[in-house]
């Protein structure tokens, strides 16, 4: 009973984690949202780091190198 108990744990730790991160990305995405519409091409690439590469809808991967 205490193995199951302790799977259960585990299992909801995860899924809070994954919950935490899918929020966390979600926020970011709205902020890159705000900033394109804005017009603030610096602004959305400050949300990605130096090494980031990129996937944009009908176009090859980007990336700075």
């Amino acid at each position: 009973m205490r193995r199951i108990a302790s799977v259960i744990a585990v299992v909801a730790a995860l899924i809070a984690a994954a919950f935490a991160q899918k929020a966390e990305i979600e926020a970011v995405n709205a902020k890159g949202i705000d900033f394109f519409n804005k017009g603030d091409f610096a602004g959305v690439a400050s949300l990605y780091t130096e090494d980031a590469t990129a996937f944009p809808p009908g176009s090859g991967m980007v990336n700075r190198g």
